[in-house]
């Protein structure tokens, strides 16, 4: 297999977007039905974007571990729907291993703002996944000038890093929250100065 993905210029400004596109082939015929692990590192080699992207329409439904739920929430696993600005908030992955032996799982999980640009990237889970069910409960801080709105949450579980060679063992799972303002009266969302990342519908 061969994956082959360009950027759609090299040079950006602060505050622009960035378009990523590629095609996966196998033996020089376009795949497509494949998943694609994406992981976009930071200047100080940290996470900056964690995504599984499909180069078309996925049928398979048996996966052989799967994410079940991915649910904003409380501290203690209480769906939550809103979170204020300054606001330590949680969001809990639960996903199910349909094997009959031990797996070793990579849960990744992706927060973008409401305005598309990256909150916060993450590996809350790196270990072994016995048969079965198993849920995290996770916590990360939304800033104080974050942007208000609908956000949202994407969870991936890999078998390891993308940057190390990790593949999705399903399609990513998405929930969305709301970032309301800590009570300063502006409901106007902000603009942030970070880039924002959009994937290729045609990747």
């Amino acid at each position: 297999i061969f994956l082959n993905i360009s950027t759609d210029k090299q040079i950006y400004d602060v505050g622009d977007a960035v378009t990523i596109s590629g095609n996966v082939t196998l033996d020089g015929a376009p795949v497509t039905d494949a998943l694609v692990a994406i992981q976009v590192e930071s200047p100080y080699q940290t996470p900056y974007v964690l995504r599984t992207a499909q180069t078309g329409e996925i049928t398979q439904q048996n996966w052989e571990v799967n994410i079940t739920e991915v649910t904003p929430c409380d501290a203690h696993g209480n769906p939550v729907t809103t979170f204020t600005r300054g606001q330590l908030a949680y969001a809990k992955i639960t996903w199910k291993n349909y094997a009959n032996e031990p797996k070793y799982v990579v849960v990744a999980l992706y927060i973008q703002y409401p305005t598309g640009s990256p909150c916060k990237a993450y590996f809350p889970v790196k270990g072994t996944a016995q048969p079965g069910s198993q849920f995290i409960i996770t916590s990360f801080e939304i800033p104080s000038d974050a942007p208000l709105g609908t956000a949202k949450i994407y969870a991936n579980l890999y078998t390891n890093e993308p940057k190390e060679g990790g593949t999705p063992y399903c399609p990513e799972k998405m929930a969305t929250f709301e970032i309301s303002s800590s009570g300063s009266g502006s409901s106007s969302i902000q603009k942030i100065e970070e880039n924002s990342l959009n994937l290729d519908s045609n990747f």
